[in-house]
């Protein structure tokens, strides 16, 4: 009897283990206090301030089909120059407003490493969770690129460590690409 005892006990250990993240996940959001300013979408009008306070050198450039983006120099920072993309911004209800940025730097090589490129960019991807390395079919270029959510609401510290994060992967990309092709 001990011995059917223990397993009821283990057995009702486990059960209440497994049903944990469920019950964990029927409660109300973890909701928290403080000033921060939290963005539930974004416009470039909104990353421009943010990233020249920073020291960025910036310009939002219109696009051809009404939408912006905004190239972004490092400068004294260090890194290669990149772009945002600012996406699904025709939603229902946020009059304009994105919910979504699109990171994303080019590296250009010579047209015959463009194979080597692609074998970089293949082997980025299988070991980096974040972030999607590409070659470019129409030019000798090869892409790094980040997508970052807004829509559950960010704060400017989470859009700037967007930044952070793509930048040192940038720069990281670029440094194994060189080092592949040169």
């Amino acid at each position: 009897m001990t011995e059917l005892k223990k397993l009821l006990a283990a057995g009702a250990c486990v059960a209440a283990i497994v049903a944990a993240p469920a019950a964990a996940g029927a409660q109300t959001p973890r909701t928290t206090t403080g000033t921060a300013t939290v963005y539930y979408s974004v416009t470039p009008q909104d990353l421009e301030p943010l990233l020249k306070g920073e020291g960025y050198q910036t310009k939002i450039m219109p696009l051809e089909n009404g939408e912006s983006v905004i190239t972004v120099d490092p400068g004294s920072k260090g890194g290669p120059k990149f772009g945002v993309f600012f996406e699904v911004c025709k939603e229902a209800g946020f009059n304009g407003r994105c919910l979504g940025m699109r990171l994303f730097a080019l590296f250009g090589v010579d047209a015959d490493d463009m194979g080597t490129a692609g074998k970089i960019a293949a082997d980025w991807n299988s070991r980096y969770a974040f972030g999607k390395g590409y070659t470019l079919s129409d030019s000798n270029d090869v892409a790094l690129e980040f997508y970052a959510i807004t829509d559950e609401g960010v704060t400017r510290e989470h859009l700037f460590d967007v930044i952070l994060e793509f930048q040192a992967a940038a720069v990281e990309f670029e440094k194994q690409l060189r080092a592949a092709t040169n």
